[in-house]
């Protein structure tokens, strides 16, 4: 049987798409001020794998990707989104954003992404917001799944997290899913 544990802590990671410069640095100053600095960052580089984006952000979008240095509770993603959301609508322009923050955690085990929106892979998390199973740990690096956005599921912010890899809890290690490291 198994016994209900508190999980281990689990790395923040945040994805950036933004059309405005400024907003951008304002919104990730105080998203720092919160969770702590980034420890690792990917891009900015230019973001055109959709323009669903273009009609509110306008262009060219800017997309960049961080793991920050401080881990947190996983049970803390749906205060993380609304906090995000909330950045999201100060720094927006006639009701646009200029800014659109994704927050989620990396375990040893999986990428899970926040948002407002139900699917049918998304697990209910509490204050509105669902937990989106992104990419899992398999045969030495992150792999995607099929609804897995074409950005985070690039080989390059793959490669990126796969860097990061959080190391295993000790309570886990031996466990099959550790072997594949």
């Amino acid at each position: 049987m198994s016994r209900p544990e508190t999980p281990p802590p689990v790395s923040l990671v945040l994805g950036v798409l933004h059309t405005d410069e400024a907003a951008c640095d304002a919104a990730l100053v105080a998203f720092a001020d919160r969770f702590g600095p980034a420890a690792r960052v990917l891009g900015p580089q230019p973001f055109d794998w959709t323009d669903y984006y273009q009609a509110e952000m306008g262009s060219p979008i800017v997309r960049q990707f961080l793991l920050m240095r401080d881990q947190v509770a996983p049970d803390c993603l749906p205060s993380v989104k609304r906090f995000t959301n909330e950045l999201e609508d100060r720094f927006a322009v006639d009701g646009k954003r200029r800014v659109n923050l994704d927050p989620g955690f990396l375990t040893p085990f999986n990428l899970v992404l926040a948002t407002g929106k139900p699917r049918h892979q998304r697990v209910y998390l509490g204050q509105g917001i669902y937990g989106d199973l992104t990419l899992i740990y398999h045969t030495g690096a992150y792999q995607p799944l099929p609804w897995t956005y074409k950005d985070w599921g690039s080989e390059e912010v793959r490669a990126f997290l796969t860097r990061a890899r959080p190391r295993m809890p000790r309570t886990l290690q031996g466990t099959p899913h550790d072997k594949e490291t």
